[in-house]
Formats: C-alpha cells, sequence, structure tokens
C-alpha cells in the first residue's frame, strides 16, 4: 500500500509539471477547526466508548492548478492536529481516566475538484490522497487523583504510541464566494493502522472533520 502510495504522489506531480505552463494558477490560504478522532478496533470488534471526537485545528494553503474551467488540482500543505478523547474506568479499583491524545502533522493533501458557476459564488466538491508525517505528539490522562501525563513517542516497537506515518483519502465540498472567501467541509479518512504494536488485534485508524475558512488568492 506504502509503494502505491508513492507511486501515485510521483504521478501526480508529473501531472502538475506537465499542466502549470498551461492552465491559470490560484492559490487559497485556509484554516480551521477539526473534530479528530480515531477508528479503534480490538480483537475485531469496534471501540466506541473509549475514542471520542476531540476539537482541533488545522491551517495551511494550497495551490489551484485550473486545468479547465470546471477542472482543477489542489496541492497543498498543512499543519494538522489530529488525536482522539478518551474516558475510562477501571474494573478493580473504580478509577475514572479521563484524557486526550494530541497528534500534530504536516500533511500534504492532493485534491481533484470539480467546480460549478452559481450566481455569485463557486461551488465545488472533490477528493483525492493524503500524506501526513508526524512531528510531535502529546499524551494526557486525567485520574481521579490528579493529571497523569504520559511520555510520547513514535516509532513501531511496542514501548511507542503510534506509527509516525499516515496517509489517506480527504474528500471535500465548499463554496468560494465573489468576495474570494471560501467556506469548506472536509473529511480524512485514514488508511493505515498506525497502532505501533503491527497487530491485527490493535488497530488504530485516524479520521477528521475539518470545518475551514479561507481566502483565495487570484
Amino acid at each position: 500500500m506504502k509503494t502505491k502510495m508513492n507511486v501515485l504522489f510521483v504521478a501526480i506531480i508529473i501531472i502538475l509539471i506537465s499542466i502549470k505552463s498551461n492552465g491559470q494558477t490560484n492559490y487559497c490560504l485556509r484554516g480551521g477547526m477539526s473534530l479528530a478522532y480515531f477508528k479503534k478496533i480490538i480483537d475485531d470488534e469496534t471501540v466506541k466508548n473509549i475514542s471520542d471526537m476531540r476539537i482541533a485545528y488545522h491551517f495551511g494553503g494550497n495551490m489551484d492548478f485550473m486545468v479547465s474551467k470546471s477542472f482543477s488540482i489542489q496541492p497543498g500543505i498543512f499543519l494538522s492536529d489530529k488525536g482522539y478523547t478518551v474516558k475510562t474506568t477501571e474494573f478493580f479499583s473504580n478509577t475514572t481516566y479521563k484524557g486526550a491524545v494530541h497528534l500534530l502533522y504536516v500533511e500534504l493533501p492532493v485534491l481533484f475538484t470539480m467546480k460549478k458557476s452559481l450566481k455569485n459564488s463557486e461551488f465545488y466538491y472533490g477528493a483525492g490522497p493524503y500524506l501526513g508525517i508526524g512531528l510531535s505528539g502529546k499524551v494526557r490522562y486525567k485520574k481521579d487523583s490528579g493529571i497523569d501525563p504520559a511520555t510520547f513517542s513514535w516509532g513501531s516497537d511496542e514501548t511507542d504510541d503510534f506509527k509516525r506515518l499516515d496517509y489517506g483519502l480527504s474528500f471535500a465540498i465548499g463554496v468560494v464566494m465573489k468576495s474570494n472567501i471560501l467556506l469548506g467541509l472536509s473529511y480524512d479518512l485514514g488508511l493505515p493502522n498506525i497502532d505501533s504494536r503491527g497487530s491485527s488485534d490493535y488497530i488504530d485508524r485516524s479520521r477528521a472533520i475539518c470545518i475551514s475558512l479561507g481566502y483565495l488568492l487570484k
């Protein structure tokens, strides 16, 4: 799967180089709020009570290569805060744990976007792959007795927390106003298991719903 994703990104870069000299190029700065969570599967069962949405953020920018009036390719670079909140109770001690997992990624999405002109705006929708590289992470648990900060490390050993590399698919819809203000909604679907243990018994896949406000530079 990783090899296929690398080949796909190389192919996209070649396409962008070939069309850059022919089409119009716009730029967009955007950022906003994200609702981040994980799809956690333990022993082939989806776990819902220990992985809830966490309010996060994202910001960055993208280029907009106009292939035609209704189709464009949008490579971008973003800082994206992902992770989840957790709440669980130990059976024997009846101690309640609340906490949050914060994972900061630099993400490189490439969206293939269709556009439709409206009276005073432009509607768009699209999808494409993204590649995420973990920059930093933090895990904090709040027990009945107080806050318990935990150490964090990227890697593929059992003593690590999560694998550094993530990738997946992004789906986006939105509207660009006549004033070049952009309002967007997107969904990130992480594909690999980023649990560091590398076992099929423990699966962690990232998810995020993103609400964006941006400005289009023409």
